[in-house]
C-alpha cells in the first residue's frame, strides 16, 4: 500500500494491483474531505500487514472529521470494499454511472453530493469521472489509467467500448477542465500535470 497526500484533506492511496492491458496496475482510491461530507472514491481495503493500520488510520480521519461518510462509485466493476466501510461508518453510497452529468441523484433516488463534487461524463456508458472544483482534480475510474507517474493512457483492454464521435468529446470536455490532478483508479496517479497528461493521453 501507498498512500500519498495530493493536498490538505486530499489523498490517493493503493490497494491490491488488477491486471489490465498494459500489465498489472496497482488499483487506486481517492479520499476527500469535502465541506460536508468525508468522500471515498472506489475505495479499496489493502491486505496484509497493510489492513489494520489502514482501518486505524480511516476510524481516526473520520472521528476527526466528524461528517457523513460518503462512497461513489465510478462503475458497477469497481465495487471493491465499500460495504465494509458502509457497515463500519454507516456510510452511503452513490452509484455515480446512475447519475447523468452534474446531477446529484436521479429523481432523488441516490444520496445528494456534497458541495464541490460534480459528475462528469467521461466517454464510457455505466461510468462517470468525478470532478472536484476545488482542488481542480479529476478523479477517473477505468477509462483512464495511470502509467508511470507522469503519463496517463486510455483503457484499450479486451472489454473497452468502441470509440465514438460522442465518446471523444466527453473525454476532450474533461481536458479543457485543466485539471492540476488526475487521480487515478487503475495504476498511478499524475500530479501538477495533470491537464498536459491528460491531453496528451487523448491525442
Amino acid at each position: 500500500m501507498q498512500a500519498t497526500e495530493i493536498e490538505e484533506g486530499l489523498w490517493h492511496w493503493t490497494g491490491p494491483a488488477v491486471t489490465t492491458s498494459r500489465g498489472s496496475l496497482d488499483k487506486g482510491s481517492v479520499y476527500y474531505e469535502a465541506p460536508d461530507a468525508l468522500v471515498l472514491v472506489d475505495p479499496v481495503a489493502p491486505v496484509g500487514a497493510h489492513t489494520d493500520p489502514f482501518w486505524r488510520a480511516l476510524d481516526r480521519d473520520v472521528a476527526r472529521v466528524g461528517l457523513q461518510v460518503l462512497v461513489i462509485l465510478t462503475t458497477r466493476k469497481h465495487a471493491r470494499d465499500q460495504e465494509a466501510i458502509e457497515n463500519r461508518y454507516s456510510a452511503t453510497t452513490v452509484q455515480a454511472w446512475e447519475c447523468g452529468e452534474h446531477e446529484s441523484s436521479p429523481a432523488g433516488r441516490l444520496p445528494r453530493l456534497p458541495t464541490a463534487v460534480e459528475l462528469r461524463a467521461c466517454g464510457r456508458g455505466g461510468e462517470r469521472a468525478i470532478w472536484l472544483p476545488r482542488r481542480r482534480t479529476i478523479v477517473a475510474g477505468t477509462v483512464i489509467h495511470g502509467v508511470d507517474g507522469v503519463a496517463l493512457s486510455r483503457d484499450v483492454g479486451a472489454d473497452a467500448a468502441p470509440t465514438t464521435h460522442a465518446a471523444e468529446a466527453e473525454l476532450a470536455a474533461l481536458a479543457e477542465l485543466d485539471p492540476r490532478h488526475v487521480l487515478t483508479c487503475v495504476g498511478p496517479p499524475v500530479l501538477d500535470v495533470g491537464g498536459e497528461a491528460l491531453r496528451r493521453a487523448l491525442s
